[in-house]
């Protein structure tokens, strides 16, 4: 992830760090978030060299579902859990 900051702080763990769409700040927990995995600006698959997984707020996943909804796709579903800090053990790196 670009321009991210991990954060430990009494046994919780989370990043802040900017929505790939809109670029608003964001807290949330790097396990859970939704995200796709983005290479000079395109989608690819996970574990390709030089990319990252990039991560998006609540409000760019509900526009998102509106579009899904209209093309006749099943909405993302965001983690309860997914803009919480977590356990800091809990943290995969």
């Amino acid at each position: 992830m670009s321009d991210m900051v991990l954060v430990f702080d009494n046994n919780k763990a989370w990043v802040d760090g900017y929505c790939y769409q809109c670029k608003q700040s964001l807290s949330f927990n790097p396990n859970l978030v939704p995200s796709l995995t983005i290479k000079n600006g395109k989608q690819v698959t996970p574990g390709t060299p030089g990319s990252a997984r990039e991560p998006f707020c609540q409000s760019c996943i509900t526009k998102a579902n509106v579009v899904r909804s209209k093309n006749g796709l099943s909405p993302l579903v965001i983690h309860p859990d997914a803009y919480k800090p977590c356990p800091e053990e809990e943290i995969r790196y």
